[in-house]
């Protein structure tokens, strides 16, 4: 799959950017995190987009929306200039933690495609670096850490 293609799958269009999630968070400072997330999302600031949905994280606060926000904002930074190492990766563990939090079938199918094409793009990066091919295995959801973060680099 193409990095074009990824960040097709991974847009803001692609998923509508989940405003429904805040409503689990009530009036609040989560709240404030996760509209100012989801407005640097749609205006293409994936960086800031990661830094407050990150804090959502560590102070906590699970939800399938933010989990999926966070993992489109590190699918959209992979494909950029402003890529960093480790971002599909952190792509898919959100990918995978929306998958565990959510309880809502139509939203399930977009986590799974938003899952699945970052998979894919993992497994052509690595065999374009020689590190083998095909598809990889989608991981297993992730167990909740005593801090409520289910992502790797916590």
């Amino acid at each position: 799959m193409s990095a074009r293609r990824l960040r097709r799958a991974a847009s803001p269009s692609f998923a509508f950017v989940f405003l429904f999630g805040a409503f689990a968070f009530g009036q609040s400072e989560p709240e404030g995190l996760f509209s100012a997330a989801t407005r640097d999302l749609q205006e293409g600031r994936p960086d800031e987009a990661i830094a407050r949905l990150e804090t959502m994280a560590d102070r906590g606060m699970s939800d399938a929306a933010a989990s999926f926000n966070r993992g489109l904002a590190y699918a959209n930074r992979a494909s950029s200039t402003s890529s960093k190492p480790g971002d599909l990766g952190q792509a898919a563990c959100a990918f995978a933690e929306a998958r565990s939090l959510n309880t809502n079938a139509a939203f399930g199918k977009r986590i799974a495609s938003a899952e699945a094409a970052t998979q894919r793009e993992l497994g052509r990066r690595l065999a374009a670096r020689g590190g083998g091919g095909g598809l990889m295995e989608p991981p297993a959801p992730p167990t909740p850490s005593p801090g409520g973060r289910r992502c790797l680099g916590e």
